[in-house]
């Protein structure tokens, strides 16, 4: 027979315990103090946990915006060096157009074939002299130096002796003969001059 107590629909021991359990529980976290404690650390160290992830969420960020900051600098210094690769020669240049006017005014009034007029050939060659002139002085306010003396001492790191000689009256291993002048600019040798050499 079935069991006509609990005929009200109240519960019975058995649905009752895990209800009762959590209560008793609860309370027992309430009550003692080794578990009110675990509890209160448990949510400090969730807390602390969740602004490390914020603070970590911060770096990552802030990392990031270096890396693109770096690479935009990156990319800004390497177009301002090839701009500057680009134009480097234009101050060379502009320093050279006068001269380039000059040989064009040259060309110009060259003599033409035939024209004996002997003051016109002499006029002309005064003309390529100062254009020569012109050239000199502006390659030397950028520095740069003939290397064509003769009569100093062979330097290998000046001279290229493309020949030696009999010079009975000059000492040995003496430049006697320039061939092709040589270049320096400021202390560097840009091209040694090419020389004769006494034996």
């Amino acid at each position: 027979m079935e069991d006509t107590n609990n005929m009200g629909g109240a519960p019975s021991d058995d649905t009752a315990m895990p209800e009762q359990q959590q209560m008793d529980d609860a309370g027992r976290m309430a009550t003692d103090p080794l578990m009110a404690k675990a509890a209160e650390a448990l949510r400090v160290e969730s807390a602390q946990l969740e602004d490390m992830k914020k603070q970590c969420e911060e770096y990552l960020g802030g990392w990031q915006r270096a890396v693109a900051d770096y690479a935009n600098l990156k990319r800004e210094a390497e177009r301002g060096a090839a701009e500057m690769g680009k134009y480097a020669a234009a101050g060379v240049i502009t320093g050279l157009l006068p001269i380039l006017d000059s040989f064009a005014k040259a060309h110009a009034a060259r003599p033409i074939q035939g024209d004996a007029d002997a003051a016109k050939m002499l006029q002309w060659a005064d003309g390529i002299g100062h254009i020569k002139s012109q050239l000199d002085g502006a390659l030397a306010k950028l520095g740069l130096t003939t290397i064509d003396e003769i009569g100093v001492p062979f330097d290998a790191a000046r001279h290229e002796a493309m020949m030696m000689e009999k010079a009975p009256d000059v000492a040995s291993g003496t430049v006697v003969r320039l061939l092709e002048a040589g270049y320096k600019m400021h202390d560097r040798v840009l091209r040694p001059a090419k020389v004769v050499v006494a034996e």
